[in-house]
């Protein structure tokens, strides 16, 4: 049993000698509390957004050694999901017919119960004669980026193809970013067992992170307006011939992987005009963590890509910039016409001269 001080016991007398509070100092002692817990909000706040960005670099850090692993077992190959040779052909039905059927997208095998099993992917076939399911529709998900859509292979980071180097599941958490509103989504699946699971409502829950679909292309794809432009397929057959890694000039200013949605500071949780998500590229506040190809991890700041583009646009007289604006996804780029500075900003989507390029022209502000 505890014992009380002597002196425990001077205090407990004397303070019967004094005088009680009045409601005046009683008053005083509370607005100094909540003055106090008030000024410490901020500090709580930086905490927790502290460690949510510990968190999804710990992430990077990850998904950066699955890609080191897949390099080394695929001769230095980034990860895709296309034949190198599927430019030569007119088109998904004329490479079906010509060449072969095309190795669909798998995101993963669901488990049922007793022994029924079911593979989601998107299957690709023409008139019956591959899977007998899907359609040439489905090629442009196979594309590291669709011109005419914008969408592609570059936000199917946790696919099957790539996936068991980190975490062999479409829906972990390494794929989501704490404060990513789509992590809430997914995460009743997280502790499951299962490959793929199809989520209540149906649809797909991209991942946080998402490849640089310029760096999975041809490096001419992408060329700067002064060395002639933007090339489709029916000039450059070439263009998914996949860049081995090694090909990149300047890696700590390529990005590689770079958080897509921008949900820290972002002026609401969706775009209220498309009920989406706002993405990186789509605030100038924003700054998505991001690794670059040489590994490293840093915060990227959009404000800091459109002002180096600037930078490069005045010093050539807008014969280059560090993203190309003549694609079939016009002046606005990659879904720029939804920025909510009205500012169009396409790095990492669309950088010029693609794995060869680069997206900012200096790195201040690295994360150790």
């Amino acid at each position: 049993m505890p014992r009380r001080s002597n002196t425990d016991k001077h205090i407990r007398h004397t303070s019967r000698q004094c005088q009680g509070f009045t409601r005046s100092d009683v008053m005083i002692v509370l607005v100094t509390i909540l003055v106090g817990l008030m000024a410490s909000i901020p500090i709580v706040a930086s905490a927790k957004r502290q460690n949510a960005q510990t968190t999804s670099a710990a992430n990077l850090m990850r998904i950066n050694q699955g890609l080191v692993n897949y390099a080394a077992d695929w001769n230095d190959r980034q990860v895709d999901w296309i034949p190198d040779d599927f430019g030569y052909y007119n088109d998904c039905n004329d490479y079906i017919q010509q060449r072969s059927c095309i190795p669909v997208m798998t995101l993963g095998w669901e488990n049922f119960g007793s022994s029924s099993w079911a593979l989601w992917a998107y299957w690709i076939d023409s008139f019956g004669q591959c899977q007998g399911v899907g359609s040439c529709g489905n090629a442009a998900v196979i594309k590291p980026i669709d011109f005419s859509s914008g969408f592609g292979s570059f936000r199917f980071i946790n696919a099957q193809a790539f996936h068991p180097y980190v975490k062999r599941k479409f829906y972990a958490p390494v794929w989501y970013a704490q404060g990513d509103p789509t992590r809430e989504k997914v995460s009743g699946v997280f502790n499951n067992q299962n490959e793929f699971e199809a989520l209540e409502g149906g649809g797909i829950e991209f991942s946080t992170y998402c490849f640089s679909p310029a760096a999975m292309l041809h490096p001419d794809v992408l060329r700067a307006a002064s060395d002639g432009g933007y090339q489709s397929t029916d000039e450059l057959p070439d263009t998914y011939v996949s860049p081995r890694t090694a090909t990149c000039t300047t890696p700590d200013l390529k990005t590689r992987v770079l958080e897509h949605n921008w949900f820290r500071n972002s002026p609401s949780l969706k775009n209220p005009d498309t009920d989406q998500p706002w993405q990186f590229n789509q605030g100038l506040e924003a700054s998505p963590l991001t690794l670059f190809f040489d590994g490293s991890i840093a915060e990227l700041s959009t404000a800091q890509a459109w002002l180096d583009d600037l930078t490069v646009q005045a010093g050539t007289k807008g014969a280059r910039g560090l993203w190309s604006r003549d694609t079939p996804l016009g002046a606005n780029g990659y879904r720029g016409e939804d920025s909510v500075d009205g500012v169009a900003i396409s790095h990492h989507i669309l950088t010029t001269d693609g794995i060869k390029g680069r997206d900012i022209l200096s790195r201040n502000g690295d994360r150790p």
